[in-house]
């Protein structure tokens, strides 16, 4: 497959990613020569349960009232991140809510309105071991210590699943997760564009698009091939296809920067 053109990805303007450095704005950026170097940013998970859940949420942690690990924790029940994943069981995929607490993470089943849970794994008495793509994508494996009891549960992109695996770390008191997530900037000219290309990151597959090759540095300073695009100007771009980030490329005029955000390891 030949590789694709040099193109350009993002929109004018857009909102920057939260990170620790000081992240400027595209739009104040008016030369290639502005360019700021990448800055690693962080991704923040969100702690809020949406409208449609709060409900039956604060009926659920009612039932975790007074919940005791092995260690003899006790969680606040201060959530710390959730979400929609995929959760085999005993060879079937299965969809379920999990809700990561302080000491306590708890999957459920959610149905006639109600977080019916089916599972409660102490942070303490877990292994968390991350699952490279290959036969699967975007999943990780935790252990249960005490019952010898592998869960293989699988997220919507790698940028969830980045998430996942740094909210348990962080939770656990771990190291994150080894991939790096910077921001980028560059700068389309009309001569050659934004001086990169993109490609699927695995052809065939909704696995969102990568930096194919690097033509000029002074363009895209610190990109690197097989970064992933993850976002462009604040908007997800983690599923985006090729098809879809090319297009997103020819709407942006020439002479303006625009802000990646990419995943790198």
């Amino acid at each position: 497959k030949a590789p694709p053109p040099p193109v350009a990805v993002g929109g004018a303007g857009g909102s920057a990613p939260k990170g620790t450095g000081k992240i400027v704005p595209p739009t104040q950026i008016k030369s290639p020569e502005q360019l700021p170097p990448p800055q690693p940013v962080q991704l923040r998970p969100f702690a809020e349960i949406d409208d449609d859940l709060v409900a039956e949420f604060e009926e659920m942690k009612k039932e975790l009232a007074g919940w005791v690990g092995p260690d003899g924790a006790r969680s606040t029940l201060q959530l710390l991140h959730h979400g929609q994943l995929m959760k085999i069981s005993k060879g079937k995929p299965q969809c379920r809510f999990f809700f990561l607490f302080d000491h306590l993470l708890v999957y459920a089943k959610r149905e006639r309105h109600k977080l019916d849970i089916k599972g409660k794994l102490a942070l303490s008495d877990m292994i968390i071991k991350d699952v490279p793509d290959g036969k699967v994508f975007n999943a990780f494996q935790t252990n249960n210590i005490a019952k010898d009891k592998w869960y293989v549960m699988f997220a919507s992109s790698p940028m969830e699943k980045k998430v996942w695996l740094d909210s348990l770390a962080a939770a656990k008191g771990q190291r994150g997760s080894q991939m790096l997530c910077l921001a980028v900037y560059a700068w389309k000219s009309s001569a050659t564009g934004f001086g990169f290309s993109v490609a699927e990151r695995i052809s065939g597959t909704p696995a969102g698009c990568k930096v194919y090759s690097v033509l000029d540095q002074l363009l895209c300073p610190g990109l690197q091939p097989n970064d992933s695009l993850w976002q462009i100007n604040g908007a997800p771009a983690f599923k985006a296809d090729l098809e879809a980030v090319q297009e997103v490329m020819e709407g942006i005029p020439a002479d303006t920067a625009i802000l990646l955000t990419i995943g790198r390891g």
